[in-house]
């Protein structure tokens, strides 16, 4: 019975974790448009709104998860979502809460602005 309730638990973060994916795809748009210049005015703040929230909803649903692992991966996609809208600090934030290596390695790989932000507030 246990083991039933182990795969019950595994299969729910596993589906958080998409949710946060699918979140954080959908939004890279929306984090394109606030960095591009191309937006001003109520336009941009409307953008910005909407990114906000986006990122803030896959957030909140990152903090439901309880296995480290899952939690982040789940962070490392809003990491990838944040660093679109340029938003380092944040993605800094987010890294520093990191506790699985592996996951944390791969982020310095693909976003090396974090490891050359993290030696610039040193």
């Amino acid at each position: 019975m246990s083991n039933q309730s182990d795969d019950d638990d595994l299969a729910s973060e596993e589906r958080k974790v998409a949710r946060v994916k699918t979140i954080c795809q959908a939004a890279k748009g929306t984090a394109a448009n606030v960095v591009d210049g191309l937006l001003s005015g109520d336009l941009l703040a409307d953008e910005q709104m909407r990114f906000v929230t986006q990122r803030n909803k896959a957030v909140n649903m990152a903090r439901e998860i309880v296995d480290p692992f899952h939690r982040d991966a789940a962070l490392r996609e809003i990491v990838d979502l944040v660093i679109v809208a340029k938003d380092y600090e944040y993605a800094q934030r987010l890294y520093r809460v990191m506790m699985t290596n592996v996951i944390k390695q791969k982020v310095t790989q693909d976003h090396p602005v974090i490891g050359a932000y993290s030696s610039a507030l040193a």
